[in-house]
């Protein structure tokens, strides 16, 4: 039983954990044309791009 307890504790402490980085909405996205990517990487001053295309195949 108190197995069981300290179990329910870590998973409530876990689950707490995730949804409170989730609720950060701050986060927002620009698209921009591959010269702007590859000038933003050869830079490498912290951006981060996210290739989100599709796969054809």
């Amino acid at each position: 039983m108190k197995k069981l307890a300290v179990l329910f504790i870590a998973i409530i402490i876990l689950l707490s954990g995730c949804t409170a980085s989730q609720s950060r909405t701050d986060a927002t996205y620009t698209q921009i044309t591959q010269e702007e990517a590859k000038v933003m990487m050869d830079k490498n001053d912290g951006h981060i791009i996210v290739d989100v295309r599709a796969s054809s195949g």
